[in-house]
């Protein structure tokens, strides 16, 4: 007779279901003292409580297994991400218009050649080149091209364009109308990156800079709302955030998240060396549906593109 299997303490699979607990928590709450901790993307979270899983190789299977189904579950229910690797591309589209978004590295012109060379519709610019670099853009592009510059962020279109003013002192966005649609290039407060957990002022900090972001972009929301009339919207550049439905919860009453919807592939667009969170996106309202968002890599700029097509729905 064989000897039976020794089975180890499941000391392994309990820390699993205890992390997972606590992800589980604080990404459906999102609160703002814990800012720090989901800067993170779910995903890395997933992974390492999958790990945990695997390696703890004394435990029965099938409590394993039922762990593992457990991460699942939680990355299917609080995480944007397992969506795009499922095929999801609308087809009942008609004419195509493509937007792309890309911060250019502190100006860089390569940068924003960059994004015009993917034969988009609109460019939306964050951290621009100077207005003289986006005017000889421009002329390479066509006559048919119009610029709009503003103080960070700067929007090419194909077909006329008109700026639209901004309340005074406005420095972290540009809009203007095209196509009868309000566009606007965005970039929010930068975020900062600590990783002195073991200190209060850290989790301070983060706790703060969120809170900053978050009263810029209710202050662009109002703004849109007293603009808008019956226009439809594109709103996309960097914003500095990972996917955050309390952050973006009053802007979700304006558009939705193309990449979020549709979007395929991984979605994370910095670094692009080493692209971890989705900190820049495009957001689509009115009468216009997405029917593809994906994320390109790039050469002149420490952000990868984001591009999105979608089409009117009449």
């Amino acid at each position: 007779m064989k000897a039976p299997v020794k089975r180890g303490k499941p000391r392994l699979l309990i820390a699993s279901g205890i992390v997972g607990v606590l992800v589980g928590s604080i990404y459906w709450c999102l609160p703002l003292s814990l800012a720090g901790f989901f800067i993170w993307p779910m995903t890395l979270w997933v992974l390492i409580g999958i790990a945990l899983c695997v390696v703890a190789k004394k435990t029965p299977v099938k409590a394993r297994l039922g762990m593992i189904g457990f991460w699942l579950i939680l990355w299917l229910t609080l995480d944007s991400q397992p969506r795009a690797w499922i095929p999801n591309i609308d087809l009942s589209y008609g004419e195509i218009t493509r937007v792309v978004s890309l911060n250019c590295a502190g100006g860089d012109p390569k940068a924003a050649a960059e994004a015009a060379a993917v034969k988009a519709d609109l460019i939306l610019l964050q951290e621009s080149p100077s207005t003289t670099e986006l005017e000889e853009l421009r002329t390479k592009l066509g006559p048919e091209w119009t610029a709009i510059h503003g103080p960070d962020g700067s929007i090419l279109s194909r077909g006329p364009a008109r700026r639209i003013p901004l309340p005074p002192g406005t420095h972290n966005f540009v809009a203007a109308e095209w196509r009868e649609t309000l566009v606007i290039s965005v970039r929010l407060q930068p975020p900062i990156f600590r990783l002195d957990y073991w200190s209060p002022d850290c989790w301070r900090a983060y706790a703060e800079n969120r809170r900053v972001r978050m009263r810029e972009l209710s202050e662009i929301v109002s703004w849109i709302e007293a603009v808008r009339g019956n226009r439809n919207l594109i709103i996309g550049g960097d914003f500095n955030s990972p996917p955050d439905r309390i952050l973006m919860a009053e802007l979700g009453t304006q558009a939705n998240d193309a990449f979020g919807d549709i979007g395929s592939g991984w979605g994370g667009t910095a670094i692009n060396t080493m692209p971890l969170v989705r900190i820049d996106q495009i957001w689509i309202g009115g009468s216009l549906f997405p029917c593809r968002a994906f994320v390109r890599p790039t050469r002149h700029s420490d952000h990868r593109m984001v591009i999105a097509e979608f089409y009117l729905q009449t």
